[in-house]
């Protein structure tokens, strides 16, 4: 494990280091060089940390300064961001080749942190990671850049096509779900796919203040939802951590459902289709 790589990418205190502006801007430069790619295409999303803009921007200012191209998409989910970065709709719809998460996933707002996928829809690879922390000890004396204003795109509409177009299942109309979305990145999203998809929402900690994420809500505390679902006579509640990549659910009796029951669901519902491997 490196100095600034971790198991989940790179992680602290934001302001302070490896998260003060100075390292946010090697940190962008260094994965510039480690890629080896000219003039690469870099999508960026982050959660609902106040930090969040602002090591978007000086994260930005390094990528450029090394002849990056980068966009951001605002606040999204981390998958969301896994699946958009190998999408063909960056600069000169070409693509990209590189997306990055601003988030420090179930932490609370003080900290955050940098998350890098390939656009192959997996994170940089070990060898990517150590050649970056390389890079990053030779980048001394460095004048800090001012902060860039990153260009925005809008890519809500073709990520939730995405997740309707793979959901396969029947129709929601007349299921009633409690979302707790933790004040973070699916609180703009949550609501407006299951809706499409004709269930009836109830949607909890879905107005992110930049400090609420993750506040005694989500999936660190999915009693919450159970609750919920509970009183309000519901079918199912699903609690997101601040990132959207994990989700803890709650059954009608108002029972958590933790990851390792609902993996083993899932297990059962693709052998029950052929689908199973192994």
């Amino acid at each position: 494990m490196g100095r600034f790589f971790g198991t989940d990418g790179i992680r602290g205190r934001a302001g302070e280091a490896p998260l003060d502006s100075a390292t946010v801007q090697k940190i962008g430069r260094a994965i510039v060089r480690a890629l080896g790619i000219s003039e690469p295409r870099v999508l960026i999303g982050r959660d609902t940390r106040e930090s969040g803009p602002s090591i978007e921007q000086h994260l930005a200012a390094g990528l450029a300064a090394e002849g990056a191209h980068p966009e951001s998409a605002g606040i999204m989910p981390t998958p969301a961001i896994a699946h958009l970065a190998r999408q063909r709709t960056g600069v000169r719809r070409q693509g990209y080749h590189l997306g990055v998460v601003i988030s420090a996933s179930h932490n609370p707002y003080q900290d955050n942190g940098i998350k890098v996928f390939g656009g192959a829809d997996r994170k940089f690879s070990s060898d990517l990671e150590d050649k970056t922390e390389a890079i990053i000890a030779e980048l001394k004396g460095q004048p800090l850049l001012e902060a860039r204003r990153v260009e925005q795109r809008d890519l809500a509409r073709p990520y939730l096509a995405h997740l309707k177009g793979s959901y396969g299942g029947p129709s929601l109309k007349g299921t009633h779900l409690v979302v707790d979305c933790a004040n973070g990145a699916t609180s703009f999203l949550a609501r407006r796919l299951f809706e499409e998809l004709g269930a009836r929402v109830t949607s909890i900690h879905d107005q992110p203040d930049g400090r609420n994420i993750n506040r005694e809500c989500g999936a660190t505390h999915a009693e919450t939802v159970a609750a919920r679902v509970k009183e309000a006579g519901a079918d199912l509640g699903l609690a997101f951590d601040g990132d959207g990549d994990r989700c803890i659910l709650a059954d009608a009796t108002g029972c958590v459902v933790d990851g390792d029951h609902v993996l083993f669901l899932t297990a059962r519902h693709l052998q029950s289709k052929g689908a199973l491997k192994g």
